[in-house]
């Protein structure tokens, strides 16, 4: 769970009180469900960059999302966070492109 109660014996989470360990139930449960969504996210993103790649016309990723029925909440994003993500992408672009030019 979210207090660092994992691998708790049972007296041990008798022993929290009834409120708090409903808080702390809720705050895992919350922190697993963002964990999925991020997971889907993620997924989904590989999936848009490989069709876009195979020739597919996929729009833009917030469309792509909407399409598969994955709602993320909006979010403001700064010009430093896309130029680090411009230059995480372009670092990963040539790790793909040394790979498969040893593979020639």
């Amino acid at each position: 769970m979210h207090g660092g109660y994992n691998g708790a014996s049972d007296a041990e989470l008798l022993a929290i009180p009834y409120a708090r360990l409903i808080q702390e139930a809720r705050l895992a449960a919350e922190r697993a469900e963002h964990t999925s969504a991020e997971a889907w996210v993620h997924s989904a993103f590989i999936g848009w960059q490989v069709s876009g790649v195979m020739g597919a016309k996929v729009g833009n990723f917030q469309k792509y999302l909407k399409q598969l029925g994955i709602r993320v909440p909006k979010q403001q994003v700064t010009r430093e966070q896309v130029e680090l993500d411009k230059q995480r992408a372009f670092r990963a672009l040539e790790l793909v492109e040394s790979r498969f030019d040893k593979g020639r």
